[in-house]
């Protein structure tokens, strides 16, 4: 919740595997040309769609990292 709008967000993921060692890193937007911006005070839900993972991959959710924030 603030007072300007959200042009530009990205997060990296990660996603280990079954021992806690990192298999791979993705940075995907969740806010950006194909949301369109977040105005101020609002939420918007995302989902992130993953096809390339290794079969060593625990299943878990990713570890969510922001990567970039951008302000209009």
């Amino acid at each position: 919740k603030g007072d300007k709008t959200v042009k530009l967000a990205e997060v990296t993921c990660v996603f280990t595997d079954y021992y806690g060692k990192e298999l791979t890193r993705e940075r995907v937007a969740i806010i950006g040309q194909t949301t369109g911006p977040l105005p101020p005070g609002a939420s918007k839900p995302f989902r992130l769609a993953f096809d390339d993972l290794a079969d060593t991959w625990n299943q878990a959710l990713p570890a969510l990292v922001i990567a970039q924030i951008q302000f209009k």
